[in-house]
Parts: structure tokens; C-alpha cells; sequence
């Protein structure tokens, strides 16, 4: 490149929006997680999960956790955004893919949990943190939500776990019953059809 275009490449950035390299979030709207959110959704980047299933199989899964500020130009915020990937690297399919947002509904946890790791057969699981910090369904008919302070899973004793059970899947690899604390996430998932994946030490 030519040293005049390289000067004119710089001044037509120092122009744009956004484009600064010492633009950061003292002038922006911040739009951050809510706090609580992270720790809520407890799988570490790098880690190895492991879970069973009713039909006497088991797989892992490796954690992939991203978090980012975004500084988009419009509009002129700035954005935590926070993704967990859980995949299995013999399917093609995840078994639990969640983003949360500071520009969506800040107290949301949102995941798509797919017990069967299979294109088109997860479900959209969705609960939220209170504002101390604690799980809760959202008051619907698609699914009953209950707390319990003390549950024991497969054998192991678990803290402040939240059941949903869900009134109507639709399709026999959708998830009936859902398992969930922020110690360990998710504890145990069932479709439909019976399939149970239980987690692993």
C-alpha cells in the first residue's frame, strides 16, 4: 500500500464511529449481565462434563464459555455477552448451547439442551435469577416449576435445585423434565420418549 493511502485509510477511521482504537465504555450506555448471571450458569471454558444415559451410554462433553464486551456503533453501547457451548465431539449436534445478553431480558437464562445431540431435536429451556440471586420458573402453562432445597439424583444429594416439568412436549426427543442447580448446572434432563441423561462426577 502506498504511504498516502495508508494515511488517508487512517484519517477516514478516525472519522468513523466506533473506530477509535481508545474508544471504550466511559460515553456508551452500558448494557452489562445481570449480576449473578455468570456464576449462575456454572461451566468453565476448557472443562470436560460427563453424563449417562438411561440407555447405557455415556459421553462428554467439552465446555466452550466466550465472554465479550461488544462496542457495536448503533446502537452505541456497551454489551456484555456471555456464550457456553457444551459439545459432544462425536455428534454433530451440542447438547447445550446458551447466550445471555445485556441487551435481552437481563433476568432470563435461556439454554437449548438436546438430549440426543442431534440436529433439530432440542428444546428451549428457559428460567430465571431472582433478585437474590435464585432460581425460578416463570409462571406459565408450559411447564410446572418447583424448588427444592434439598434432591437427591441418581444416588447423590443436591442443593437449591430447580424442576421444571414440562405439561405438553411436543415431540418424543423433546425434554419433559429438566434438572438444574448453580453449583453443577444441569443435573439430569428426560425427554419425552423416557431418555434420561444424568451427570457425572
Amino acid at each position: 500500500m502506498k504511504p498516502i493511502s495508508l494515511i488517508a485509510l487512517c484519517l477516514t477511521c478516525m472519522l468513523l464511529p466506533g473506530c477509535d482504537p481508545k474508544d471504550d465504555c466511559d460515553k456508551r450506555q452500558s448494557k452489562a449481565l445481570r449480576d449473578g448471571m455468570e456464576a449462575a450458569i456454572p461451566y468453565q471454558d476448557g472443562e470436560i462434563r460427563r453424563f449417562r444415559t438411561s440407555e447405557g451410554d455415556t459421553f462428554s462433553v467439552r465446555v466452550t464459555r466466550i465472554f465479550e464486551v461488544y462496542k457495536p456503533d448503533a446502537p452505541f453501547v456497551c454489551e456484555e455477552y456471555l456464550e457456553v457451548l457444551l459439545k459432544d465431539p462425536t455428534s454433530s449436534y451440542p447438547f447445550v448451547e446458551s447466550i445471555q445478553r445485556g441487551l435481552s431480558v437481563d433476568s432470563m437464562i435461556q439454554m437449548s439442551v438436546s438430549p440426543r445431540r442431534l440436529n433439530g431435536t432440542g428444546t428451549t429451556v428457559q428460567f430465571y435469577l431472582t433478585s437474590d440471586r435464585q432460581l425460578a420458573g416463570f409462571n406459565n402453562t408450559i411447564y410446572a416449576a418447583q424448588n427444592h432445597s434439598e434432591l437427591e439424583i441418581d444416588g447423590k444429594t443436591y442443593q437449591d435445585v430447580l424442576q421444571l416439568d414440562y405439561t405438553s412436549p411436543d415431540d418424543s426427543n423433546d425434554v419433559a423434565r429438566f434438572y438444574y442447580n448453580q453449583t453443577y448446572g444441569i443435573l439430569q434432563c428426560r425427554t419425552q420418549g423416557g431418555l434420561e441423561v444424568t451427570r457425572l462426577e
